[in-house]
């Protein structure tokens, strides 16, 4: 498949993609704002893989099966808040393995010969576990890695722009306490670079500071590249309590940053 084939196929799965969410659209204001945010993170994040994929040394098919996993990973998310009026797996079910049973429902893959559906429904399997299994390795892991990280950079966009222009919308902030208050959990995962266990968040300041953490689960220069050129950690850090332990937090997360990012 040429280069250019490659982008007419990911123009149509994104027209199917945007027509299947659409559905899901109601008469109701305050739902369909829910719809239409993953609708439109699920498209910014493809365009995420696009930019990452970009500075990798792989061949177009597979630059083209990452961008396809990106655009596809959130799918399940609108049978999810269609059923449960939340994104928070925790009280719902899991969106990635939702989202499989949904593209193999509606033949979303079909085209695709089985390897490189698999590898495609390995990438979304993977993209909301605190960690990718280990059992996961060559194409597939590149593939998760990808949209994880374009994953973890759209919401830090959502989040900041929902920090800078506050609204009532508690599924964006996973249903949590709206307090300062910060749960020792979330400090000591932060603090030992590793991902916050979600079941761990109790207040919205868990969560900006999980967001910061995330830092450490990136995987490529370009990813951390994109990170710090739209500053997300500095804007993330006005929305948090001064105090001595965030303060110390953030500057190892930044010295971390800026040397993954010269990489």
């Amino acid at each position: 498949m040429k280069l250019r084939d490659y982008a007419g196929k990911l123009a149509e799965l994104e027209n199917s993609f945007v027509e299947y969410a659409n559905r899901f659209l109601t008469a109701e204001p305050l739902f369909n704002r829910n719809i239409i945010l993953k609708r439109e993170h699920s498209l910014r994040v493809r365009r995420e893989c696009t930019e990452i994929v970009k500075s990798l040394e792989i061949s177009d098919h597979d630059r083209f099966l990452a961008e396809v996993a990106g655009l596809f990973h959130d799918v399940g998310r609108f049978e999810q808040y269609t059923r449960h009026r939340t994104f928070v797996d925790l009280k719902s079910e899991d969106h990635g393995q939702l989202g499989i049973a949904v593209l193999k429902k509606l033949n979303f893959l079909d085209g695709f010969d089985a390897a490189d559906a698999g590898h495609i429904l390995t990438a979304i399997s993977c993209h909301n576990r605190r960690a990718i299994p280990e059992e996961v390795s060559g194409r597939e892991l590149l593939m998760s890695k990808v949209v994880r990280d374009a994953d973890k950079l759209d919401i830090m966009h959502i989040m900041i722009d929902y920090f800078r222009h506050p609204e009532t919308n508690d599924t964006v902030t996973l249903d949590l306490e709206d307090s300062p208050a910060i749960s020792e959990p979330i400090i000591r995962s932060v603090s030992r670079r590793e991902n916050v266990a979600m079941r761990d968040l109790r207040t919205v300041t868990d969560f900006k500071i999980a967001q910061l953490g995330w830092v450490y689960d990136l995987n490529f220069p370009r990813s951390f590249q994109i990170y710090l050129e739209r500053g997300y950690h500095y804007e993330l850090l006005k929305h948090l309590p001064e105090n001595p332990e965030i303060s110390g937090l953030f500057e190892i997360i930044d010295s971390y940053i800026l040397d993954k990012a010269g990489e």
